[in-house]
């Protein structure tokens, strides 16, 4: 599984791209994507999705929300019935490891780009910098 946020949202699994969903549900996915592996909390959710003013429904359609994007992300149940998203009070947390995620994986290439330009290792550097900025799409 692969998660692009550089460009375009896009869930890749098995070579095909996921269908996410609306443009709330997919709002949801980046956040928690942004923050892979730590808990984000419900109420910061409901903010994050609706900022002009929280409806009653709010913790319904995020469970709902929810829910629908567990089953996009493991249509065939195939994860072993490891949720990829799951519930930690006072939130939830998406688990992926940063190779997963395109802007993790940025970050590691410029990082590693600065350390061998500081080295004087200007051609590997460059190279690197090449692969980090392939990773955008769009």
């Amino acid at each position: 599984m692969e998660f692009h946020l550089l460009g375009p949202l896009d869930v890749v699994v098995d070579g095909r791209s996921v269908p996410l969903g609306g443009i709330k549900q997919r709002t949801l996915l980046a956040i928690l994507v942004l923050h892979a592996n730590e808990v984000v909390a419900t109420d910061r959710l409901i903010d994050e999705l609706w900022p002009d003013g929280t409806p009653a429904s709010a913790l319904a359609t995020l469970q709902g929300y929810v829910s629908r994007l567990r089953k996009a992300l493991d249509p065939d149940g195939e994860n072993g019935g490891a949720a990829t998203i799951a519930f930690r009070p006072p939130g939830y947390v998406l688990t992926a490891p940063a190779e997963q995620i395109d802007a993790f994986r940025f970050e590691q290439l410029v990082a590693e780009a600065e350390a061998r330009a500081s080295n004087g290792a200007a051609g590997e550097a460059a190279a690197l910098l090449r692969d980090a900025l392939a990773l955008w799409r769009g």
